[in-house]
């Protein structure tokens, strides 16, 4: 519902080429009955817009939110305004009394879309009455909803009973993106340093040259000590293999004799002969498959992963 109770028809016009309709009434029909879905693909934290400081009820409050507008359509809450109460749901006023953004300050946006605003005006739903707004725009198909911003503090429409203040942000970071900012102010300290001969300058080219092949994954505190067991035992099985293939011995200890005669027997029936480093990882993987079930794609991974590991074993 637009202002002064006028109802707001958001690209919901039918395709037509000129006064000739290119879909059946049908089609028309299921295009008004789909419900709103939700795009982040333009969305972004700039100042007064982050959400770094956002607790975690907030973020259930945002989900929440999101899930309850998924079961409606955008007929049902733009004209029908079901909800309109809770939701608050209207076009941004770029006027409003202290507002720290106007909509050409969104130029990330596709060109077609900021500079078009009769067909699509930048809106906002409510998070909760407390927790602030979603900002965004519908698609031109009426049913995807493009989340631009999140505003936590409410400060895209800054209210009397604040006395119009803007409330300032913090951006939230990914735990990746804060190891990379922390690594940019490790680079900063040791730049200072005039010594060139410092082992920390080449650290820091050795951390530079991985950016692009790091892999950031999370172990919480107790599987840890789990974890490293099982790699320790893995890395002996792949040294006594190695071992095996080279110098045509029999392995050691860490790889079970049935283990090796399992992987022998394979083999034979295939009829290679000698073993390569592509026959033990696939063998290594089939046997560790028998412990614990992988599917194709995890089991062709473990298959690389032994492989790689392999051929790095001095």
């Amino acid at each position: 519902m637009g202002k002064n109770g006028k109802l707001l028809n958001l690209n919901s016009d039918s395709p037509k080429y000129g006064n000739k309709s290119l879909v059946t009434k049908e089609q028309e029909n299921e295009l008004k009955r789909r419900k709103i879905t939700f795009s982040f693909s333009y969305f972004k934290q700039i100042p007064n817009f982050q959400i770094g400081e956002c607790s975690k009820g907030w973020h259930i409050g945002l989900l929440e939110r999101l899930g309850a507008l998924g079961t409606m359509t955008p007929q049902e809450v733009l004209e029908e305004n079901r909800g309109s109460i809770a939701l608050r749901c209207h076009p941004i006023d770029w006027s409003a009394k202290n507002i720290p953004i106007q909509r050409k300050d969104l130029d990330w946006l596709p060109k077609e879309i900021l500079d078009n605003e009769t067909d699509f005006p930048i809106m906002q739903f409510s998070i909760t009455k407390s927790t602030g707004r979603i900002v965004g725009y519908f698609d031109r198909d009426s049913s995807i909803f493009h989340i631009v911003l999140l505003d936590p503090e409410h400060n895209i429409q800054p209210a009397k009973k604040t006395n119009y203040q803007i409330q300032p942000t913090t951006k939230g970071l990914s735990q990746y993106d804060d190891l990379l900012n922390k690594l940019e102010r490790i680079k900063s300290i040791v730049s200072d340093c005039s010594d060139k001969k410092c082992k920390l300058h080449s650290h820091i080219s050795v951390i530079e040259e991985l950016h692009d092949n790091i892999v950031y994954i999370g172990l919480d505190n107790d599987f840890y000590s789990t974890y490293q067991e099982i790699l320790n035992v893995f890395l002996a099985i792949l040294r006594d293999i190695k071992k095996a293939i080279d110098n045509g011995e029999q392995p050691g200890e860490a790889v079970t004799a049935a283990m090796f005669q399992a992987m022998r027997d394979a083999l034979a029936e295939q009829k290679q002969n000698p073993l390569s480093i592509d026959d033990v990882a696939a063998m290594v993987a089939g046997q560790i498959g028998q412990l614990t079930p992988m599917d194709e794609e995890t089991a062709d991974l473990f298959k690389q992963l032994a492989k790689k590991m392999m051929k790095g074993i001095e």
